[in-house]
């Protein structure tokens, strides 16, 4: 996957962050977790057009992504109630990011 993530970030190389919860958490304390680390995650990518990055949820679902001079855009699977949002703890942190079908493949 290393490869195909320089080639889909357009890098040569990133840094990858790996949040493991620690058994027995809970999935609301865990939502929780995610939410505060997306947070960070948006306002790093945000903050120069020339980054590039991308958030995956258990290292199966790209939920955000940022390309080098593009806008942050999140999957809708991020903010679906029925899916990975069923705590509705990432609408506020997702206001005014754009919504559009990411590219799972890398």
């Amino acid at each position: 996957m290393d490869e195909s993530i320089n080639e889909r970030l357009q890098a040569d190389a990133y840094t990858t962050l790996v949040f493991e919860p620690k058994p027995g958490i809970g999935w609301e304390n865990e939502v929780a977790g995610v939410a505060k680390i997306l947070q960070g995650v948006i306002a790093l990518l945000q903050g120069d057009m020339e980054s590039s990055g991308l958030f995956d949820f258990y290292y199966s679902v790209i939920v955000l992504e940022k390309k080098r001079n593009l806008p942050l855009v999140v999957d809708p699977r991020l903010l679906d109630p029925e899916d990975l949002n069923n705590l509705g703890l990432f609408f506020d942190v997702l206001q005014g990011i754009s919504v559009e079908s990411l590219d799972q493949e890398c």
